[in-house]
């Protein structure tokens, strides 16, 4: 049986065949790949953008504190406004407020007329707002109470419209020593430390502070009431009350009022409260207006309570007052230390 060798292909057609199976391995190598482990995909891309890792969009606001144990207000049974809380609630008239407080909830907004008033002397009291819309304050408007929350879209204190939590502290957290002991009329302490008129044997005035510091833990989101001042009586008290809480939440915060947290006055025969805490956190802000958690005078002054401005953009000339109150009293008697 005949074997037939195959005959070499001559020279210039390998050179061709070899370049031909060149291109192919360069073509397969230009096509689209196959997805492996070095493909991303868009969505995976989008999130290695400069565009993500430089986002500068103010983060969202914290929970609001629980509303208090008592069904929803309506605008007119409670407030004793016109319209209602799902479009446009105005406050016409002032109202004082019973009872444990008022919780506001609603897709509209609230407008306090000027010289409005709402009210609860009560301590520990609270009026506590979440709308979808904005609340506003009028020229002179007040809310008075011992904790108060606000959240909207936009909240505007017009001129001399004041949110007030002096000596309106509900209870001071568990487990701390702010306000003083003895019947030695010492202020309390929060954010800094009471004063004392009472030299402890072995002690200089230098060393003799009333109430504790507390609540280190909160510094950016401060929400503990200030504590009350001590007596110089076991049958009455004398001490000035500690301060309340404000916290105000919103995309835009127009600051032309006064926002106070002081604690209460102890007069001759008892010490100052407190300051309490104030918190605001929003996207912009603006306005000159002043933010005050102050401690109360006395014969031993309260030191001062917090204040946290978590704000993205600020374009305010807001002033903050945040010190412990001296002795007024008696000149022998060391002040309150001051707090940041």
């Amino acid at each position: 049986m005949a074997h037939h060798i195959p005959l070499p292909l001559p020279l210039p057609l390998r050179r061709r065949l070899h370049h031909l199976f060149i291109l192919a391995l360069l073509a397969v190598a230009s096509g689209n790949p196959s997805p492996g482990v070095y493909d991303r995909g868009a969505e995976e891309a989008e999130a290695y953008s400069i565009l993500t890792f430089h986002d500068y969009t103010p983060p969202p606001p914290p929970a609001l504190p629980p509303p208090p144990a008592a069904p929803a207000a309506t605008c007119a049974g409670d407030l004793g406004g016109v319209g209602d809380l799902d479009t446009r609630c105005v406050v016409p008239v002032s109202v004082r407020l019973e009872g444990g407080g008022v919780f506001i909830s609603g897709n509209g907004s609230l407008q306090l007329l000027d010289g409005v008033s709402v009210t609860c002397q009560r301590p520990g009291c609270v009026v506590s707002a979440n709308l979808s819309g904005d609340i506003r304050f009028g020229h002179g408007a007040r809310v008075v109470a011992g904790w108060v929350s606000l959240a909207a879209t936009n909240i505007t204190l017009g001129d001399d419209a004041v949110i007030d939590t002096t000596a309106l502290a509900g209870n001071p957290p568990d487990k701390t020593s702010g306000v003083p002991t003895g019947i030695y009329g010492d202020g309390g302490g929060h954010g800094g430390r009471g004063a004392s008129c009472y030299v402890n044997k072995g002690q200089t005035q230098e060393d003799s502070w009333g109430g504790d510091t507390y609540a280190w833990s909160e510094l950016k989101t401060p929400n503990s009431y200030g504590s009350k001042g001590g007596s110089t009586s076991v049958e009455k008290d004398y001490g000035g009350g500690g301060g309340g809480v404000v916290w105000l939440f919103a995309d835009e915060i127009v600051m032309n009022g006064t926002v106070i947290a002081n604690g209460g006055n102890g007069g001759t025969k008892g010490g100052g409260g407190s300051g309490g805490s104030i918190y605001l956190k929003a996207a912009t802000m603006q306005g000159g207006g002043k933010i005050s958690a102050c401690g109360g005078n006395g014969l031993s002054g309260g030191g001062g309570g917090r204040v946290s401005i978590d704000v993205f953009s600020r374009h305010d000339d807001t002033h903050f007052f945040v010190h412990g109150e001296e002795f007024r009293m008696s000149r022998q008697c060391r002040s309150s230390w001051d707090t940041l």
